[in-house]
């Protein structure tokens, strides 16, 4: 499925599929800048006014068919950076690729990734932004989002082609897992935790039902992985995603359940790690 969902969950004794789909999403587009109906000159006029304004940490626009916050400040080589709930957007005159594209965590669960891809193609029509080229996926982070009353995974029943691993604890408990660096990582971590330390994204209890015991498991892929996965363009994404994330999840890391085998990937799957592989074929 292209967009995020949502399963029932019955038996709160196991581990139970909440959400899953794609919680970040990075998109660079190639626009003629040239022809568009942007005034580049009011737009730098208004990011400098907003720089030398006191208490002003940005300025509320409206370009195109959206509403943004124009922050006083760019990040080279874009010299506008817009903000709004859904989008975080890089833009340039006279660079290539000239738009840069953050779909934000809460826009993609609520909107689905259709219609908020829609809304950015429907904004760069309302301007004359008009693609000279096929978009470009730089990276994704895919989740998915677990119901666990009982954590009984232990660190050491992980087995990982990733050479790096890092653990962090709270009050000597596990909160947070990770493997791997660079171009993929995977991460395993509680993300209440997460939220009421963090993130402070409390609307998650509202798509889930429940406020408790949801732990996530989450691979953030990006540049030359997802190039080797065949994707470039946002129909690939939805073509080919499936495939490389059950390879992941099947071969960059798997969770398992230790025993006295001393070759460890003979260690029967854990069964939150057998529900994950299903799972990922199916997004």
């Amino acid at each position: 499925m292209s967009d995020n969902s949502m399963n029932d969950h019955s038996n709160v004794n196991a581990p139970s599929l909440l959400l899953s789909g794609i919680d970040s999403l990075y998109v660079s587009y190639y626009l003629d800048t040239a022809t568009c109906n942007i005034d580049w000159e009011e737009l730098a006029y208004l990011k400098e006014k907003i720089g030398r304004e006191r208490n002003r940490t940005f300025g509320d626009i409206t370009l195109g068919s959206e509403r943004f916050a124009l922050m006083p400040y760019g990040k080279s080589p874009y010299s506008f950076i817009l903000s709004n709930r859904y989008f975080d957007v890089r833009l340039g005159e006279n660079v290539k690729p000239s738009c840069h594209v953050q779909y934000r965590s809460e826009g993609l669960w609520k909107f689905g990734v259709d219609e908020l891809t829609g809304r950015i193609s429907t904004w760069c029509r309302s301007m004359d932004l008009v693609p000279t080229r096929p978009e470009v996926v730089s990276r994704i982070d895919w989740s998915f989002d677990y119901h666990l009353p009982v954590v009984d995974f232990v660190p050491e029943g992980f087995v990982s082609r990733a050479a790096k691993k890092a653990t962090w604890e709270e009050h000597n408990k596990v909160q947070t897992i990770q493997f791997g660096r660079g171009d993929t990582v995977l991460r395993i971590y509680d993300k209440i935790a997460e939220i009421e330390q963090q993130s402070d994204k409390a609307w998650f209890y509202e798509l889930w039902g429940i406020s408790a015991n949801v732990w996530r498991i989450e691979f953030q892929v990006r540049g030359e992985r997802l190039k080797q996965g065949g994707i470039r363009t946002l129909e690939d994404m939805r073509e080919l995603q499936a495939d490389l994330l059950y390879e992941l999840a099947s071969k960059h890391t798997t969770l398992r359940c230790p025993n006295d085998d001393s070759n460890r990937s003979r260690w029967t799957l854990h069964p939150l790690w057998q529900g994950y592989l299903t799972c990922s074929l199916a997004v």
